[in-house]
């Protein structure tokens, strides 16, 4: 039996070949970006889910193909000839809630040409899977949370290995045509998965790691790996944790096993580079400490960098990752003001971010900051108070967006209760270019020209600050030595576009 792991692009065209494109599969937080029509997307997240689903089913002797037409910049037409020319028997699709109905217009029209088995996966359809199935007929089967050992199941019983009274986690209509949603959801050992079918991705007729690629990350290719599912925290717009995960639990992968796949990636795929891309990677000051032993015990040298948090971080942590060769850390800030990051209930000290980028700056750590506009509580003054608070950080790269509302977070159900929700369709929450949330005193006019400016106003401060360049200057030549010229100028290019084109941000 033959299954297609499928992820196809969202673009809109916004005329003068520029167009918006959008993550679907694989994004905790659905977004998007600009770029000319043409060109290879400059970031694009590993669809980790997909990847161990499919190393699952080869795993279990079935035959998995995949299509991730984003980073490969499939148009629609590219996409569906390869998917209908790859003759699968079942087809697995990962829509994101921006996606959302785009995903859906496909999964038609790939039912009717293939009349393959439709099954839908993701945090959008675990939250509506009786309204998804009720509304379009051609889906076959819903996966609610983390779907790769569902998804086995599944295909294991067309192939009459299971029965599907035994199979958890999902959703499907009945004999006699009745909705059945069987609640209890599969949460995986991640200690018994193997590593994700990376040799798939993002094509069988394009393979490779470097398709895949966070900005943040200063070497080429950066493999993205997970060391952890889940946060420790309780965030109220954090959509993975509240729809996807085991709630309220942070796990953790053995320390052994996270190195055994750094080797792996560095030795199969040539990685420069290992981006841990978790939820948060510092949420266990003891699992840290331990895969950095790990990684010093076994001698292994590559540079790594990961998705963090100032909460719990402190400075014996961070001294032990820079020994074990961690050169950057993403941190969480959402808000520089106290009182809105009570509201999220982010459990973050203002004082101690300060306190971990400082530590950061000694080690010569590259450090990025990411900040959300729009949360309950937020005015025109907070605004300004947060972008003071930003620009007067050492950090060396931000990121700015508008807080987002998805469904199955408490900040949704919040949000829809109070009647503040004004978007009328899914494709309408881009965390990037489009406030939904109408909150009091506060105009959507004035949130959207925030987030479109905010890029080029930290720029143009940052840049007046001469120890600020001068570390820059540090990143950029380490930036040419292991990338070239090509991609010491793509960094100049961006900084070109940040400074002067607001549509590229």
């Amino acid at each position: 039996m033959k299954v297609l792991i499928a992820n196809p692009a969202y673009r809109i065209d916004l005329g003068n070949c520029i167009e918006r494109y959008f993550f679907c599969a694989g994004s905790r937080c659905p977004w998007s970006l600009v770029k000319s029509e043409k060109s290879l997307p400059r970031y694009s997240m590993f669809p980790f889910f997909m990847g161990y689903a499919a190393a699952l089913l080869e795993q279990d002797g079935y035959e998995a193909e995949v299509i991730d037409a984003v980073p490969l910049n499939l148009r629609y037409e590219e996409f569906l000839h390869q998917a209908i020319s790859a003759r699968p028997d079942a087809i697995l699709l990962e829509p994101a809630t921006t996606s959302f109905n785009w995903i859906l217009h496909i999964a038609a029209i790939l039912k009717q040409e293939t009349k393959a088995k439709i099954i839908l996966a993701g945090s959008h359809v675990t939250v509506f899977p009786v309204e998804t199935l009720l509304k379009h007929n051609y889906i076959d089967y819903i996966l609610l949370g983390e779907y790769e050992y569902s998804l086995l199941s599944i295909i294991q019983m067309f192939d009459h290995k299971k029965d599907i009274a035994e199979i958890d986690g999902i959703a499907f209509r009945s004999e006699n045509n009745e909705i059945k949603v069987h609640e209890k959801m599969n949460y995986a050992d991640l200690d018994l998965l193997p590593m994700p079918a990376r040799h798939l991705f993002p094509s069988r007729e394009k393979n490779g790691m470097h398709y895949y690629h966070d900005g943040f990350c200063q070497n080429r290719p950066a493999i993205q790996m997970h060391a952890s599912r889940g946060c420790p925290f309780n965030c109220s717009f954090c959509l993975w944790p509240q729809t996807f995960y085991k709630p309220h639990e942070y796990r953790l992968l053995s320390p052994v096993n996270v190195v055994n796949e750094m080797i792996f990636v560095k030795e199969r795929f040539g990685a420069n580079e290992v981006y841990f891309d978790d939820d948060t990677f510092t949420g266990n000051k003891n699992h840290v400490l331990q895969i950095c032993d790990e990684i010093m015990t076994r001698k292994l040298k590559i540079p790594w960098s990961a998705m963090g948090d100032a909460i719990i971080t402190d400075e014996e942590m961070l001294t032990r990752m820079k020994m074990a060769g961690c050169i950057g850390i993403k941190l969480g800030l959402e808000s520089g003001v106290k009182e809105i990051l009570e509201n999220i209930h982010k459990p973050l000290k203002l004082n101690k971010l300060e306190k971990v980028i400082s530590i950061c700056k000694t080690l010569k750590m590259k450090t990025h900051v990411t900040v959300s506009f729009g949360h309950f509580g937020e005015t025109e003054a907070t605004i300004q108070q947060t972008l003071c608070y930003v620009t007067n950080l050492d950090t060396d790269s931000v990121q700015f967006s508008l807080a987002t509302p998805y469904p199955g977070t408490r900040f949704y159900n919040e949000a829809a209760s109070k009647n503040l929700l004004i978007a009328k369709e899914w494709d309408e929450f881009d965390p990037t270019h489009n406030p939904i949330v109408s909150l009091p005193g506060l105009t959507l006019d004035t949130l959207k020209k925030t987030e479109s400016k905010a890029h080029g106003y930290w720029l143009r401060k940052k840049i007046l600050k001469p120890g600020w360049v001068i570390r820059q200057m540090y990143f950029l030549l380490y930036l040419l030595k292991r990338q070239g010229l090509s991609g010491f100028m793509k960094r100049i290019k961006r900084a070109v576009d940040i400074l002067f084109f607001t549509r590229f941000r």
